[in-house]
């Protein structure tokens, strides 16, 4: 229902009643919004506060230039409610910044909506990503961008079809119908799949730097 969708979209406190395996579970989500200035990490690349936390996002805000979709929350996000402040989003902030982008007011959110339970994997069940689709796509209409970043193959395919892959997408800026108007979208492959794969960095990298260019 539209009321359940709502809370979904801006209730950190929703939860989504979901199996793994067979085995039910409930999931807490992290919401979308302002990525936010870049958290500081220690030697190791560990996040540590010295002072406030910083706030949780809220949902979806109209008018964001640029939305960028990740693949899932993971430990970090989930411990402070924010999207993109684990390893694979600083990785993402640090190729941005050597473009001199600031990413600090883009809009950003995830493919899926709560963290897996199993942390040695990353496959997504499709009963999840039939779920956690619709929310996107109308998170996508009420934050309105002009750009929008997928990385990884699960919002790649959700918003531009299953037909295609990262490996197809990376280096062009397709424009793309979506509701009543056209939206700039770029993909890249996930960069949490760059900290497995370091063959993947180049074309990360490249993928990225197109998306910086875009949207000086």
């Amino acid at each position: 229902t539209l009321e359940l969708a709502y809370r979904a979209l801006y209730d950190r406190e929703a939860v989504f009643h979901v199996t793994h395996e067979s085995r039910p579970f409930t999931a807490r989500q992290v919401l979308g919004g302002r990525w936010g200035e870049a958290l500081p990490t220690d030697r190791q690349g560990n996040l540590y506060l010295a002072g406030p936390a910083p706030d949780p996002c809220r949902g979806p805000e109209r008018r964001r230039k640029v939305m960028a979709v990740g693949k899932m929350p993971g430990d970090d996000e989930m411990r402070f409610g924010r999207g993109l402040i684990g390893r694979s989003g600083r990785l993402l902030r640090s190729v941005l910044e050597e473009y001199l982008v600031d990413p600090s007011d883009w809009y950003v959110s995830n493919a899926l909506r709560w963290p897996h339970p199993d942390p040695g994997s990353d496959a997504i069940p499709a009963e999840w990503t039939k779920t956690c689709l619709p929310l996107l796509r109308w998170e996508i209409e009420l934050v309105r961008p002009e750009f929008l970043f997928l990385f990884g193959s699960e919002a790649l395919k959700g918003i531009l079809g299953t037909n295609q892959t990262a490996e197809r997408c990376q280096f062009r800026l397709i424009e793309h119908p979506f509701g009543d108007r056209v939206i700039k979208v770029m993909c890249a492959v996930n960069a949490a799949a760059v900290l497995r794969k370091p063959e993947y960095e180049y074309p990360f990298k490249k993928a990225v730097s197109g998306m910086a260019m875009a949207v000086t």
